[in-house]
């Protein structure tokens, strides 16, 4: 079973209840555009609010949440950007089960602007400077800092609240969220660049059941912030959001070394898999110039963008861009004048075996109906149902055939291929059906949500019987066509639930049980190598040796009893070993503890500090060769 047979098996649940037009499993894109939207705009509202400043932020994100209007908006802002990765994680999938990423641009585009979408909900979370926010911004930095070039003490000013550091980080992690969202829109634009009429927002009954969906829960779950990130050194309590923050899970388990390389093998794996698709000779159509008469019907069609109209010579014609074109075979049937052919539809000419046939069924290859094998039925397979020309319905309505069915998906993989068909079929577009053709006698099935078999024996007994009566020219459409608004509803409010309860979960990265002391200072160590650099002038000469080497250190931590809790060497910065040492490091203790720094390559040299007892989150800096405890 292809994966796209086994989405819309799943996807067709929901159609009963949201009608097959409306069914939001068939517009995880447009959905996630639309959430986008919502959360610019309430974004925009937040910002007139808003103070870019570590000591104001989180006062003045309070003040927001406070107003009845800025409390909505800061929780539909938060909401719809949860459903925004929910959404866009979902098409993603979609596209990958049903095996649409062949075509490189629009799939390296689509996994872009998830990547995008997650930067943009940490820099978000950040400004918010609560406890959540120290956390993620100390968790992010420790991915960043398991890199050797970036400087270690990165996350320290997260512990420490150096202002002046967070001052900055501040006004970039702002500038990065307001511009990548503004890159989001480009990413989107070359996300669908290559498709014919892309549907950027879902149907509007739909994006009303979104938006009030959403709505519902800031009511019934409004966000609030946790305590001030200031209100102790590590956030022991913070709030997880799972959409955004999953993948610092896995820090609680494995080193942020091994967790940045998983991270980076894995964008690399998915977003290369175009690369890595065996490319097959694909069959195209082919377009007779001579036969041309540049009706535009066939750009029109292509769902692809692989049509185009250009001049030849003094005349305009069609011209196929094979890279583009994926052989869906919509162009054939969207030619009056038979200019453009496509050998592997060719099975449709054949008509010497129709003879005593009461029923022709055109299946789509996505959903074959090998299950249907009856001598008064005719099957012919086609890439699209949107592939079928209405001169060969009218042929084989000619050669005897009582009835014409359908079997299409009820979400087309070609997107406008069965829209198409069935337009033509009801005389609405080019080329049409002869009107001498009755609808009577063609049904138009949307698999899987129409039971193939009985509406096929329903079909047929109507056929013998002659008690056949369409009475509009789209009632031989056959799927959901009314949504129950009630249940819809019911259902969108519930799905809408999922995303509070995991915005909000508690999860503890450190143990409560146990302190922390965090290690967070620079050390310049001796000189061990030195040159002096002395010439004629005396001006040009160095008063004191350049230092060309210095010392490394090994810190230890000792209890009360004398046994070694922690070591570890450090070495100077650059190439040469010459520069300063920056340490930065948590470790778990409790009880009584000291801590030994030592020159390793410089003998007598030692900074030793008194023994102190771990009371919570202690924080060691360095001054003068002195230690300074604070908490």
């Amino acid at each position: 079973m292809n994966g796209h047979k086994i989405y819309l098996k799943f996807a067709s649940l929901f159609s009963r209840f949201f009608s097959t037009k409306f069914n939001p499993f068939y517009h995880l894109g447009s959905i996630s555009v639309l959430s986008f939207l919502i959360a610019t705009i309430t974004g925009l509202y937040l910002f007139i609010f808003y103070k870019i400043d570590p000591s104001e932020a989180y006062n003045s994100t309070e003040m927001i949440t406070r107003q009845w209007v800025g409390g909505i908006m800061r929780s539909l802002h938060r909401y719809s950007s949860d459903a925004l990765v929910i959404t866009a994680l979902l098409h993603f999938l979609h596209q990958l089960i049903i095996g649409k990423y062949k075509r490189f641009l629009p799939w390296v585009t689509g996994f872009i602007s998830f990547l995008l979408v997650l930067i943009l909900g940490l820099t978000g979370f950040f400004l918010v400077w609560d406890e959540k926010a120290k956390l993620i911004g100390f968790l992010s930095t420790k991915l960043l800092t398991s890199i050797s070039i970036v400087n270690p003490s990165l996350s320290g000013m997260f512990i420490t609240e150096d202002l002046q550091a967070l001052s900055g980080f501040f006004r970039i992690a702002f500038a990065v969220h307001f511009f990548l969202t503004l890159f989001f829109v480009v990413i989107l634009y070359l996300h669908v660049v290559r498709i014919s009429k892309p549907m950027y927002l879902p149907p509007k009954k739909l994006w009303y059941l979104v938006t009030i969906s959403l709505v519902f829960i800031c009511f019934l779950f409004p966000v609030i912030s946790d305590a001030p990130a200031s209100s102790s050194p590590m956030p022991y309590h913070s709030s997880f959001d799972w959409y955004y923050f999953a993948g610092f899970y896995f820090l609680k388990f494995i080193s942020a070394k091994w967790l940045l390389l998983w991270l980076v093998l894995t964008v690399a794996a998915l977003s290369s898999i175009p690369l890595f698709v065996r490319k097959t000779n694909k069959l195209t159509p082919v377009i007779d110039k001579e036969n041309c008469n540049a009706c535009k019907q066939c750009q029109s069609d292509c769902p692809y963008d692989a049509i185009s109209i250009k001049y030849f010579g003094e005349e305009q014609k069609a011209e196929l861009n094979q890279s583009r074109c994926v052989s869906c075979g919509i162009c054939n049937a969207s030619c009056k004048h038979g200019a453009i052919t496509f050998s592997v539809l060719d099975a449709l000419k054949t008509t010497d075996d129709l003879a005593n046939k009461e029923l022709a069924i055109y299946s789509c290859s996505y959903f074959p109906i090998a299950n249907i094998d009856s001598e008064k039925i005719k099957k012919f397979v086609v890439p699209c149902v949107g592939s079928v020309h209405v001169n060969d319905v009218e042929k084989v309505f000619e050669h005897g055939v009582k009835g014409v069915v359908f079997a299409a998906c009820e979400s087309c993989y070609h997107r406008y291929g069965s829209e198409w068909e069935t337009l033509r079929l009801s005389h609405k577009r080019r080329p049409t059906l002869e009107s001498k053709y009755s609808l009577n006698n063609i049904r138009f099935l949307k698999l899987p949500s129409a039971n193939l078999k009985s509406e096929l024996e329903k079909f047929q007994s109507e056929l013998n019987s002659g008690a056949i009566s369409i009475q509009d020219k789209k009632s031989f459409i056959k799927e959901y066509l009314k949504p129950n608004y009630v249940v819809a509803t019911i259902i969108s409010l519930l799905l809408s639930l999922s995303i509070p309860l995991l915005s909000n979960r508690d999860v503890a990265f450190f143990p409560k049980d146990r302190k922390i002391l965090i290690l967070n200072f620079k050390y310049t160590s001796s000189p061990t190598e030195t040159q002096s650099y002395a010439t004629l002038e005396k001006h040009m000469s160095s008063l004191k040796p350049i230092v060309l080497k210095r010392s490394a250190i090994e810190i230890k931590i000792i209890s009360e009893s004398g046994q070694e809790l922690y070591s570890k060497k450090y070495s100077p910065h650059g190439f040469r070993k010459n520069s300063t040492i920056t340490i930065y490091d948590e470790v778990l203790l409790n009880g009584k503890v000291k801590v030994i720094l030592t020159e390793t390559e410089v003998a007598g040299i030692i900074i030793e500090s008194p023994l102190f007892e771990m009371r919570g989150s202690e924080v060691l800096t360095l001054s003068e060769k002195q230690f300074v405890l604070s908490h």
